[in-house]
């Protein structure tokens, strides 16, 4: 009977685990994600910009 009473207390842990889990894995997919998405974006932006920025510079060096 105890060891029936210990189980039922374990899968009960572990199921408050998998719902806390389930919720860390909602949170990181809706929110985080979008969130990164973002700043990947910017960085993008940025990178291209430099690019731009030196081959301009580039370009103007060799015809001078």
């Amino acid at each position: 009977m105890a060891t029936q009473t210990m189980n039922r207390e374990a899968i009960i842990r572990i199921e408050g685990k998998i719902k806390l889990l389930q919720k860390d894995i909602n949170v990181l997919r809706d929110n985080h994600i979008k969130h990164l998405a973002c700043r990947v974006g910017r960085m993008e932006k940025v990178m291209w910009s430099v690019c731009l920025i030196a081959a301009s510079h580039l370009l103007f060096a060799v015809l001078q």
